[in-house]
């Protein structure tokens, strides 16, 4: 069985052939016999499905300049597909921001994963997560702008 993952910006091919027959050249070259935005045929036969890789951000989506109180958490991002994280963002005083994690978005756990900002500033966390769903929770009073991306 051959399996290849190929990024091209946003769009992804994953490639499983079980029929035994090469899909590359004996150089690792890929045979693309015919392609179009759904789909590419490889000179084996296989046809694979071509699908945009998911994406999750846009500007302050957990937060936008807003006042946090003690514990206070963000608002909840849908983070399905995205396992590649960033955390990101400034706030204007001392808070450590917890990331947790969810499978509902009813049930919450707080991760390893913490930004400790002793001043006001500018932070970036980068991780990797299975769960589903992201947010932030912060030790102090806070006015935080923080985006949640991921893909």
């Amino acid at each position: 069985m051959t399996s290849k993952l190929l990024e091209n910006k946003e769009t992804y091919v994953r490639l499983q052939d079980t029929s035994g027959l090469p899909i590359t050249t004996s150089s690792g070259a890929l045979q693309v016999v015919n392609s179009n935005l759904d789909s590419m045929t490889f000179s084996s036969g296989l046809v694979v499905n071509v699908g945009v890789l998911p994406t999750v951000g846009t500007h302050g989506n957990a937060w936008d300049n807003v006042g946090v109180s003690v514990s206070g958490t963000s608002n909840t991002i849908d983070c399905q597909y995205c396992y590649n994280i960033s955390v990101f963002g400034n706030t204007d005083s001392a808070t450590t921001l917890t990331v947790q994690v969810s499978q509902n978005s009813n049930d919450w756990y707080d991760t390893s994963s913490t930004i400790v900002m002793s001043l006001a500033g500018d932070f970036h966390l980068s991780l990797t997560s299975g769960a589903r769903y992201l947010r932030l929770r912060s030790s102090s009073s806070a006015i935080i702008t923080a985006t949640i991306a991921g893909k």
